[in-house]
This record gives C-alpha cells, sequence and structure tokens, in this order.
C-alpha cells in the first residue's frame, strides 16, 4: 500500500476547507432539522483551527513574502475585503428580499432600518463591529464576528513585525487600545499558529516517528474532549473564569478554546514532523487541493444569509420539512457560496491592484522598484 500523497501545506490547506466545512453543516444542520452525525457538531471548534491557521499564515508571510508593512497591509486587507465587502453586499441583498417574500422565514429578525444597515456596513468593512463591547453583526451574517478579531491581529502582529523602539510601542499599544479585551483576551489561541510556525521543520532525524505520535495523540485527544463533554469539564473547574469571560465580555475564549487551541496545534505540528517520510505531492494535486481550499473563506462569510434565503424560499414554496427542505437546505447555499468564493479569488487581485495604486500615489515604492 503506497503512502498518503501529502505534504504540510497540502494538508493544510485540506484542514482550512474541512473547518470552513464543519461551520456550515453545522449552520445547515440547525436550519434543516437534521444533523450530519457527530460531524455536524463542530462549528464553534472548527473557528479556533481557523484562528490557530490564520496565525501560522501571518507568521509566514511576514517572515518571507512581505519586505515591509505597507505591502504586508496591502496583502491583509486585499484578502478581507475581496471577500469582506461582497459578503456585506449579499447579505443586505438577500435579507432584503427574503424579508420580503417570506418575512416569517426569519423570526425572530426584525427587518434592519436604512440608518442601521448603513451603520453595520460601515462597522463590519472597518472591522470595529466586535472592538471592546459592541458587537455588531450585519443582517442575519452572524459569522461575521471573527473578522475584527483577524483584522486586530494583523494590524498588532504587523506593527510589532514591521515598525522598531518607541513607534512600535506605539502603534501596538494604539491598535491594543482600540480592539479591547474582548479581541486581547483570544490573542494567545492566534498566537499558537506564530508559535507552531517556528517549530514546523523537524530538528532531528527520528522526528518522523514522534510526529506520528503527536499526531495520533491530538486525533485521540479531539475525539475524547467532544464525547467526554470537556465543556462541561471546563466549566465545573474553572468556573470563575468561565462566569467572568461570558458575562463581561461576552466570549468562549476562556479555557474551553485554548483547550482546543492546544490540540490543534499539536495536530498540525504533529503531521509537519511526520510528514518528512512522505512523499511530495504532485503539482496537479496541490494545484486542486489549493483551489479547493481557496474557496474556505468565502464559504464561511457567505453561507449563512444564504441559508436564511433559502429557507425563506422554502417556506415561500410551502414547504418546511421532509426530505427535499432538508436535501435544498444543505445543498443551495453551499453551491451559492462555493460560486461566490471563486469568484472572489479573481477579485482580490484587482483590490490588491487598487490598493497598490494608491500606495504609490502616496508616495510608498515596493522595495524592489527601489532596487533593495
Amino acid at each position: 500500500m503506497s503512502k498518503p500523497d501529502m505534504t504540510p501545506a497540502l494538508y493544510l490547506n485540506l484542514l482550512r476547507f474541512l473547518a470552513a466545512f464543519a461551520v456550515y453543516i453545522y449552520h445547515a444542520g440547525h436550519f434543516a432539522g437534521v444533523r450530519v452525525p457527530f460531524f455536524g457538531n463542530f462549528g464553534s471548534h472548527a473557528v479556533i483551527v481557523f484562528f490557530v491557521l490564520s496565525g501560522l499564515v501571518i507568521a509566514y508571510s511576514t517572515g518571507s513574502k512581505h519586505q515591509d508593512g505597507v505591502d504586508f497591509a496591502i496583502a491583509r486587507l486585499a484578502r478581507l475585503w475581496s471577500v469582506v465587502l461582497p459578503a456585506l453586499l449579499l447579505t443586505l441583498v438577500l435579507d432584503t428580499v427574503g424579508q420580503i417574500i417570506a418575512p416569517a422565514a426569519y423570526t425572530p429578525m426584525q427587518p434592519y432600518s436604512a440608518f442601521k444597515w448603513a451603520a453595520s456596513i460601515v462597522a463590519n468593512s472597518l472591522f470595529l463591529n466586535q472592538i471592546w463591547s459592541l458587537s455588531i453583526w450585519p443582517g442575519t451574517n452572524g459569522p461575521f464576528w471573527s473578522l475584527s478579531y483577524e483584522f486586530w491581529y494583523y494590524a498588532l502582529f504587523g506593527a510589532a513585525c514591521y515598525f522598531r523602539g518607541w513607534k512600535r510601542v506605539a502603534v501596538v499599544g494604539a491598535a491594543a487600545a482600540i480592539a479591547g479585551p474582548k479581541i486581547l483576551v483570544a490573542m494567545p489561541i492566534w498566537l499558537l499558529g506564530v508559535l507552531l510556525y517556528r517549530h514546523l521543520k523537524p530538528q532531528s532525524a527520528g522526528a518522523g516517528s514522534a510526529g506520528w505520535a503527536i499526531w495520533a495523540l491530538s486525533l485521540v485527544a479531539a475525539v475524547c474532549y467532544t464525547l467526554l463533554g470537556a465543556h462541561d469539564t471546563l466549566t465545573a473547574v474553572f468556573p470563575r473564569l468561565s462566569a467572568w469571560a461570558t458575562s463581561t465580555w461576552a466570549v468562549n475564549f476562556v479555557p474551553e478554546s485554548y483547550a482546543i487551541g492546544l490540540i490543534v496545534s499539536a495536530h498540525i505540528l504533529g503531521f509537519a514532523w511526520a510528514s518528512t517520510r512522505l512523499p511530495a505531492p504532485s503539482k496537479a494535486l496541490s494545484n486542486r487541493v489549493r483551489i479547493i481550499a481557496d474557496t474556505s473563506f468565502g464559504l464561511y462569510l457567505f453561507h449563512y444569509p444564504a441559508l436564511y434565503f433559502t429557507k425563506a424560499l422554502m417556506w415561500c414554496a410551502e414547504i418546511t420539512e421532509g426530505l427535499l427542505y432538508v436535501e435544498v437546505v444543505y445543498a443551495l447555499p453551499f453551491a451559492m457560496s462555493t460560486v461566490l468564493a471563486l469568484y472572489c479569488e479573481k477579485l482580490k487581485r484587482s483590490f490588491t491592484g487598487y490598493l497598490n495604486a494608491g500606495a504609490r500615489r502616496m508616495g510608498w515604492m515596493p522595495r524592489q522598484a527601489l532596487g533593495v
């Protein structure tokens, strides 16, 4: 039997898509009234996977792809806005139309006023929707909450990497002051990805066997965590900490999500070390997996308003239950989100060009153009 055709990069892409898909089937199960057994229960856990992967990818990009802070900021904003802005527009359109054709499908949510739509779109497009005690969603699109966290982690880490001396202290301090404690309390999970990046390359010849052991133990830990109800256990062991986190800042990152972050990090580290014994994948396979993984961000941000709109369409057709209802609710939003996500990958190049042009007009020049 041949060895699996995988390397860390390919595996990370698979993990990225599976995390987005886990969020999707978790939410689709709620709308359909029928959950996928076992695997349909990992929605909140999958978001922690995103945080760890995000820290890992950003650590890689600052170390090897972006030579200055402006280039880093352009890349991050192009990545975010190429999906965020279409997702905001899609949410506005689908929520408005859906609440016209089947308002009962959106109960108890009430239609937004023009002012509320404008305020939520501005707050979410500028990633201010979760700072301090704010919790501003654009219409039905609840998954937007995590984007504010991601943005401020990018800002904090970028400032720490690209500024020096008193400027670093001032910019990092200013970003932290704007983000607020609700976002900062979850940052250790994101920083696990940064730490992970620095240890992905094994330092000894025997790391392959150790990697398989760590990888297997992480899977056992994940299954035990789920089956043994670790959420309730951690809440019981740390009652004051859990109560403080949820009541004071309305977050659930302490202590449960820290534990999940450690399991995810061990899983990635284990496979990275173990993969030294695996053959390199073909270029064709890597490209296919990358294309699939590229839909993950769009799937995450497009699916919730698409689920609501699909529910409205079905209710408008007087189909509120049964096999057909379940099949459509699971399939249609996924198809819509995937197609739009592929389009956004092309849109990212346009955003990068616009932001580069704007930065140049303000006097910035890439180091390559300066001959550095």
